[in-house]
């Protein structure tokens, strides 16, 4: 086997208390029909004991398998950085302990397309209420994109950070001078900067028939905490593009894409909030933040007035 031909792919799985989610996981995983893998798992000091057992279960038949367990809780962001600290692979990817991947050709397929490339991610099936039926999301937003402008600007109308999870091409990665660096303070929305600054630099493919299946039940934090979260990842967004050397029109065209994307969820984000949590505290923090102001007002006759009308509290 020639290591150019078939190169080490590592796919990390950071996990934290999701036994049967873990084990559909790596059940997927271990059944892809590319088999130069390496995949590392890392439990965020789980308290549930069934996690661990899970994975023993597969490193008994697996030695592809590598397996941590951290100390103390540190934290999501620092689970999926840890895994990606440990990978020897040439190409990297982080696979969720909700999601699996749904096609066991995915990572061929993907690895064909991202010889060249920085990044190349496949379609997803979203499952989730009410009926956990499943639906692709991306044929029709990266379907018929050609260059690094098309893409970039399918990515500023529509946001969605799935394809996160695609496959890494880490040697050109650096040669670009990419840094995978998200934004920890957030609690919601950590990865999208780094995504942005990752389409911005280009040379990512779509690559369709091949699919992963997330979840949309995922835990979440409370609407107040998601739309503090979103709001500075609204303006950390703008500021990206305002600073970047760009096309004035190209420039114009993205940061108009991004803006009414983001008041779009700005303001269903406020309006589940204002049914959540203090409408004092929401009003607090709205007043003391233009930016969400800005945002959800741009929105208001559509979402926050049809939302907040008596009849529908």
């Amino acid at each position: 086997m020639k290591s150019d031909e078939f190169p080490l792919v590592t796919i990390g799985v950071p996990t934290f208390n999701r036994a049967e989610g873990l084990r559909r996981t790596l059940d997927h995983i271990t059944k892809q029909t590319y088999t130069n893998l390496e995949i590392i798992v890392s439990d965020n000091c789980s308290p549930d004991g069934r996690v661990e057992d899970t994975v023993q279960e597969f490193l008994a038949t697996d030695r592809r398998i590598q397996y941590f367990r951290q100390s103390q809780n540190r934290g999501p962001s620092f689970n999926f950085n840890f895994v990606l600290s440990q990978a020897s692979g040439r190409y990297f990817m982080w696979a969720a302990d909700d999601d699996y991947f749904e096609s066991s050709n995915l990572v061929e397929e993907l690895l064909k397309a991202d010889r060249g490339n920085v990044l190349a991610f496949p379609d997803f099936n979203l499952s989730g209420e009410p009926d956990n039926s499943a639906y692709s999301i991306y044929q029709s937003i990266y379907g018929s994109c050609q260059s690094n402008d098309d893409y970039l600007l399918a990515w500023c109308r529509n946001g969605l950070g799935y394809p996160f999870y695609g496959l890494y091409n880490l040697e050109q990665f650096e040669k670009r001078g990419l840094e995978f660096k998200f934004d920890e303070d957030l609690s919601y929305n950590s990865e999208g900067t780094f995504l942005h600054k990752l389409f911005l630099v280009g040379d990512v493919k779509f690559v369709p028939g091949i699919y992963i299946n997330a979840s949309t039940l995922s835990q979440k934090p409370d609407a107040l905490t998601q739309l503090k979260s979103f709001t500075s990842y609204t303006q950390r967004t703008l500021l990206i593009y305002l600073k970047c050397k760009m096309e004035l029109k190209k420039k114009v065209a993205a940061l108009r894409s991004i803006f009414n994307l983001h008041c779009e969820h700005e303001a269903a984000l406020f309006a589940s909030a204002w049914k959540e949590t203090s409408r004092r505290d929401l009003i607090l923090y709205s007043i003391t933040n233009p930016i969400a102001m800005i945002l959800v007002s741009a929105h208001i006759p559509r979402y926050v007035i049809l939302r907040l009308s008596p009849t529908s509290r």
